[in-house]
């Protein structure tokens, strides 16, 4: 648990785009990461004060490859498939929200998704 907290690095580029879109946007967090880890990781980094709902798979019983598990993350926020936006470095996962009607974006850097927020959100 040690070797893997500190091989965590937090993109900074991410939250002050996180910071940015929760003025006007609710943001979500689905993860299939060990709860205690991720409660550390977010209670560290001060990052819980950034997000309006988090799913975690141990938590709510579902992980990203049950599509109640952005149901649920969906419902914690209040809003329909179609009026969200899900980013995850995986593959399977974007075709999985596309498969529920969420718009996905496949991360590969923060740039990328600055640009394809501003065309459709920002």
């Amino acid at each position: 648990e040690k070797e893997i907290k500190e091989a965590i690095v937090i993109n900074r580029e991410v939250i002050d785009l996180i910071k940015k879109l929760k003025q006007d946007y609710k943001i979500g967090l689905l993860s299939d990461a060990s709860a205690e880890l991720l409660d550390q990781i977010l209670t560290d980094q001060g990052l819980y004060e950034y997000f309006d709902g988090i799913g975690i798979s141990s938590k709510i019983g579902h992980t990203k490859k049950d599509p109640e598990g952005f149901h649920c993350v969906l419902g914690m926020l209040g809003v329909d498939a179609h009026e969200s936006v899900f980013i995850d470095d995986s593959p399977d996962n974007i075709e999985r929200a596309k498969s529920l009607g969420i718009k996905a974006l496949l991360y590969t850097n923060t740039e990328d998704i600055k640009k394809y927020l501003a065309t459709r959100v920002v």
